[in-house]
């Protein structure tokens, strides 16, 4: 392994193949939203969808491309599925956890938010009197971080399987209600946001 700077001076591992760490994929940014755009242009939508990546995001960054599609269209799919008025608009972004940064995918909706006593339980498979065969067979359901949201959990909204593919990545991932500072107005809408660890391909430029 190899420790580079990376943005904002974080360090970041570099795994090499032959060190006895198993390589991992690459993904590339621009290929992501082009192709979370098309999947996404049939789904039924009422509002504008717009994609912004900044300028710091890297084009290539070590990571698992399927996972992350998946976790991104399942924000996605649920914002436009919710939202009638106002616009879904996702936000590529880098930020810095605990001394490393991240790339983080931002979901914002204007749609009409989420109950508060449902805030504990968004992220997990189920909640309440659900019984273990129920727990055991969500399990074996979404071993391949399926969408489907009708095995998902109480929410509706399939957001363990987020949970589980960002986790299994490294990454944190969570909700809060959307804010509008220029607005005296109570808003709606919801906030839904992963992020993994930034790592550049053994092959990318540093300096040092």
């Amino acid at each position: 392994r190899e420790r580079k700077k990376g943005l904002g001076g974080s360090e970041q591992i570099i795994k090499h193949e032959g060190d006895g760490a198993e390589a991992e994929g690459t993904m590339n940014i621009g290929r992501l939203i082009e192709t979370l755009g098309e999947v996404i242009e049939p789904y039924p939508k009422s509002v504008p969808l717009t994609m912004e990546v900044d300028e710091d995001v890297p084009q290539i960054i070590v990571a698992d491309d399927l996972k992350i599609f998946r976790s991104a269209l399942n924000y996605l799919t649920n914002a436009c599925r919710h939202t009638v008025e106002g616009y879904v608009h996702l936000r590529l972004y880098v930020k810095n956890f605990e001394g490393f940064d991240h790339v983080v995918f931002e979901c914002e909706d204007t749609g009409p938010g989420i109950e508060v006593e449902k805030y504990p339980s968004l992220f997990v498979p189920f909640c309440g009197e659900e019984d273990a065969q129920k727990r055991l067979q969500f399990t074996a359901a979404n071993k391949d971080f399926g969408l489907d949201h009708t095995q998902m959990n109480n929410s509706g909204l399939g957001l363990y399987s987020v949970a589980s593919s960002i986790q299994s990545l490294g990454g944190e991932f969570g909700f809060h209600p959307r804010e509008d500072a220029e607005s005296d107005q109570p808003t709606t809408g919801c906030v839904f946001w992963f992020s993994v660890p930034l790592v550049f391909p053994p092959s990318a430029k540093y300096d040092d």
